[in-house]
């Protein structure tokens, strides 16, 4: 590539500092003074919006159009002369202004040969078209004077071009007594046609008006009086491409009014066209389709006519309670979906679509629209004993005439697809810059790789980035340009299925929002106008080093490199932008979850770089990714975004920064009671990773406490003793599962490996020594007078109990003693003689939502310690104060035996007190509470209910 810009481009960016506003903002229309062209006529126009200057062209559909600009045009009003071919295609079109800033969303307008006027209280010459605007309650009313046996039509345009009202045409006699009314047609998109028949020689009064009489403010419209052609329909609606076929446009219900024959060839498998004798043509120009496949047309046969699969069916229902029906031979078992087309080609057939079986013309399927579809559409297994099928239309109401046409798609169903959209209608890119393309992925049961195709991009434009990775919904489109690259066009995003490196076929195109005009011309929502503007003011790269794999929980530092071009000097935002789908909480994008700067990072106006760190937060999920850095040049106040760059994509793997695999068996036999076996393995630290951790075997059965080992930084290999009490069912093999998780004081930032599975199968083992379990309190009435503080009532209750003759019950808030008498017990990892490590207690709750049991250490409550432990048990919701240790989320409405390993939560301490807490609701009742040096030992604890 030619990196030494052209003189164009040179003296554009000379420029650059005397443009006041959004620098490089793209234009936008608001409204036009008129919604109508004059073919063969020059049509002055009045254009509002945004930043509509400088250097405006005015585009039609794909056309630029010779228009002569106003000199008092501005960024917010824009004069213009349209000078248009008497050639040029009548219809409805999109007009788009584009600047060397980029390119507006497409403003509807009709072009035809009708005189365009204002809003007037008589009209002298037919055909006219007026364009107004109402509001509210408003009306237009209009006067014409007509002739016996005069044919008049009145239509209005407005729902089609984009406008809120929804409208309704009057006509009256000279005497004020209405002689016909329309009201919106969906043949017409909701807008609304009448033809008259004048009875009498005489003054007729026109009125258009809000079906609800509440407009919105300047709503606009066109409204058609006199004669004129058009057709809202062509029968056949589709012939396949590369053939030949007569085409008979309709309109109405009267029938024929134009013939032709055409020969397909669409690249977006869509044809608008042209009636014979054009010059006489007003409104939508008829859709035909353009297809791939075999496209049978019904001919009057007296028996159903064949069609192939993949294959479609062009029929018409021309009588009164007619079903067309045509014949498909079928394999018993196949899966073909079928599609109507209908209302969507403007045809007013509501259809029902009926599938018989043709040996017993037994029903197989009935059914009419499907949601926001105006036609029916369906899927179909065909039975085991079934080889022919027939397919049946009708209008749901009985109806007929030459204009209900119809279109059958029959095909194999596609098992796994997808659908793209765009969340942006236009794009541009400068030369020798990159931008970026959104299209977003609706899976549908196809989970792998999608290859992005861009069809029509202009010389000199480039696409890279183009594939959407397995399991993602978004995918980021790179567009590149270099210094040759200028010009605007219309290009299209296919996504292909891929099997392995091999690109399948194209399973859908991706489109933007749906407007009225779209429903009808589809086709638009697949076009995606991309300008070549002039060059950024600005380029972004990711400085010395980009960086390329992260662990989960970690940061990298970064130093990303802005060059400003031509004298700029604002300050540039940076962030990132990713494949990941937008994770929100609480209505915005949540950063715990998603990959991210450490901080917003500005470069300030006098600097080119800065340094900040790349983050993966604990919550992001594992996988590739692919980045792209977004610069954005901000005005001085930083309020106002001026120009917009990215730096090439870069693909960046995001794992776990540690792993587990082990080095022994994952399947252990362990003797209950004195039986030992041994799991042993290695973690897997990433580079510079050197956090303790705590090896954990979890998910035990039956409230056995999990078994761990503790690691330093330094180490990597851990050896668990895996030992169970003599009371486990032997006869029950057990699943757990080994995991790793940094040990640190505060719990949101722990990071967490891989979980391996452990199979674990009990067998006969000895009675181990039983260790006498050391009582706290069970059954002991004068316990309570050793709990001297805290606002709740204590009471010992013979009423509800777990065991025994009854339980400590205590109100709202608590009851504590953080030194009881003759309580100084050391809790340690391998206790000895007068030493524990297991308590055991019992507990339930009365209302409210928590529970909580306080462990008093060393004469103290609450968290303590390197590791910060909370020294506290709750279950229930939330926490207990400022913070606890969860036992179960639900509250124990009846009694729960709780059994936990005091080392494993806490660390080594001495126990000295207890802290009984209700926390709300009424009362807390708690049971026996016991040390013991094994869980063999408080397993021995006997309970009497």
């Amino acid at each position: 590539m030619n990196n030494i810009l052209p003189l164009r481009y040179l003296l554009a960016l000379c420029l650059v500092g005397t443009i006041s506003g959004q620098l490089l903002a793209a234009p936008a229309v608001t409204s036009l003074s008129h919604h109508g062209l004059r073919k063969g006529n020059t049509t002055a126009l009045e254009i509002r919006g945004t930043e509509l200057a400088p250097q405006p062209r005015i585009l039609l559909g794909s056309r630029t159009v010779a228009a002569k600009v106003a000199p008092d045009a501005t960024g917010e009003k824009l004069g213009v002369k349209i000078d248009l071919p008497a050639d040029f295609p009548s219809g409805i079109h999109l007009l788009r202004v584009v600047t060397p800033d980029g390119i507006s969303g497409g403003t509807p307008i009709t072009v035809d040969h009708l005189l365009q006027i204002a809003p007037a209280d008589r009209l002298d010459q037919l055909p006219v078209a007026i364009s107004g605007t109402l509001s509210g309650e408003q009306m237009m009313r209009t006067k014409i004077n007509a002739k016996q046996n005069q044919t008049i039509t009145i239509e209005v345009e407005a729902r089609r071009l984009h406008s809120p009202l929804q409208p309704i045409i009057r006509l009256y006699d000279s005497r004020g007594v209405q002689q016909a009314w329309a009201q919106g047609a969906k043949t017409l998109l909701r807008d609304a046609r009448l033809h008259y028949v004048v009875p009498a020689d005489g003054e007729y009064t026109i009125e258009l008006h809000d079906a609800a009489y509440a407009a919105a403010p300047n709503s606009p419209y066109r409204l058609k009086v006199g004669d004129w052609a058009y057709a809202d329909v062509v029968f056949p609606l589709a012939i396949q491409r590369g053939t030949k076929s007569p085409l008979e446009f309709i309109a109405d219900r009267a029938g024929s009014v134009a013939t032709a024959e055409v020969t397909a060839e669409s690249n977006n498998g869509f044809l608008t066209q042209p009636l014979p004798g054009d010059k006489n043509f007003s409104g939508m120009q008829p859709v035909l389709i353009v297809s791939d496949q075999p496209e049978t047309i019904e001919v009057d046969s007296g028996s159903p006519q064949q069609v192939s699969v993949p294959g479609s069916f062009n029929g018409r229902i021309s009588k009164a309670f007619q079903e067309g029906r045509f014949l498909v031979n079928v394999t018993p078992g196949a899966k073909l979906s079928f599609d109507v087309q209908a209302m969507r080609s403007g045809s007013p057939l509501d259809a029902v679509l009926t599938i018989y079986d043709a040996k017993d013309q037994k029903v197989l399927l009935d059914l009419d629209d499907r949601p926001n579809v105006g036609d029916p559409g369906m899927d179909l297994t065909v039975p085991a004993d079934t080889s022919a099928i027939l397919v049946g239309v009708r209008d749901a109401l009985g109806r007929s005439g030459p204009d209900y046409v119809y279109r059958v798609n029959v095909r194999p169903k596609v098992e796994g697809t997808f659908a793209l959209t765009l969340p942006n209608p236009t794009t541009k890119v400068a030369p020798l810059g990159q931008t970026m393309l959104t299209v977003d992925a609706q899976r549908q049961g196809y989970d792998g790789p999608i290859e992005l195709e861009l069809q029509g991009l202009p010389p000199g434009v480039i696409a890279s980035n183009t594939r959407i990775e397995a399991g993602s919904s978004i995918g980021r489109v790179l567009l590149s340009a270099n210094d040759e690259a200028e010009g605007t066009a219309m290009i299209r995003v296919l996504g292909h299925s891929m099997n392995g490196n091999e690109r399948g076929p194209v399973l859908a195109v991706a489109k933007h929002a749906e407007s009225e005009l779209s429903k009808r011309y589809t086709w638009l929502r697949e076009e995606v106008p991309l300008v070549v503007v002039r060059p950024s003011p600005i380029s972004i790269s990711w400085g010395p080093t980009s960086p390329s794999a992260l662990g989960v929980g970690q940061s990298i530092p970064v130093q990303p490199r802005v060059i400003r071009r031509a004298g700029q000097t604002g300050p540039v935002r940076l962030s990132l932008v990713t494949n990941q789908a937008v994770v929100t909480k609480d209505g915005a994008p949540d950063p715990d979850r998603s990959l991210r700067f450490e901080r917003e990072v500005i470069v300030p106006s006098d600097q080119s770089s800065v340094a900040t760190k790349l983050v993966a937060p604990l919550n992001l999920s594992t996988g590739s990714y692919i980045v792209l850095l977004r610069a954005e040049l901000l005005s001085a106040d930083g309020k106002q975004v001026l120009a917009t760059t990215h730096a090439p994509a870069i693909p960046m793997s995001v794992e776990r920064p540690l792993s587990l695999e082990l080095t022994g068996t994952d399947t252990l036999k362990v003797q209950v009671g004195t039986g030992v076996a041994r799991l042993t393995g290695r973690v897997k630290r990433s580079p510079g990773f050197e956090q303790p951790l705590r090896i954990v075997l979890t998910s035990l059965p039956n409230g056995l406490p999990n078994l761990f080992q503790d690691l330093e930084g330094s180490q990597s290999d851990f050896d668990i003793e895996v030992r169970l009490p003599y009371s486990t069912n032997r006869k029950q093999g057990i699943t757990a599962e080994v995991i790793a998780v940094t040990l640190g004081p505060d719990k949101s930032k722990e990071i967490r490996s891989n979980s391996l599975p452990i199979k674990i199968q009990p067998g006969r083992g000895s009675r181990p020594a039983i260790n006498p379990p050391q009582r706290i309190f069970d059954d002991e009435p004068e316990f309570l007078e050793q709990l001297t503080e805290g606002g709740g009532k204590p009471e010992f209750t013979r009423d509800d109990k777990y065991s025994g003759t009854g339980s400590l019950l205590v109100t709202p808030d608590q009851r504590l003693n953080v030194n009881l008498p003759n309580v100084q017990f050391k809790i340690r990892k391998n206790p000895g003689p007068g030493e524990f490590r297991y308590l055991r207690f019992a507990w339930r709750k009365r209302g409210g939502a928590q529970i909580c049991l306080q462990i008093a250490h060393d004469g103290k409550l609450g968290p303590a310690g390197p590791r910060n432990a909370p020294f506290r048990y709750h279950a229930g919701a939330g926490q207990c104060f400022d913070g606890s240790l969860t036992v179960s989320p639900n509250l124990p409405e009846e009694w729960q035996v709780v059994t936990r390993d005091l080392y494993a939560d806490f660390g080594e301490f001495t126990l000295t007190g207890l802290g009984f807490t209700a926390v709300d609701g009424q009362e807390a009742l708690f049971d026996f509470v016991y040390l013991g040096r094994t869980v063999d030992d408080v397993d021995a604890i006997e309970v009497k209910k």
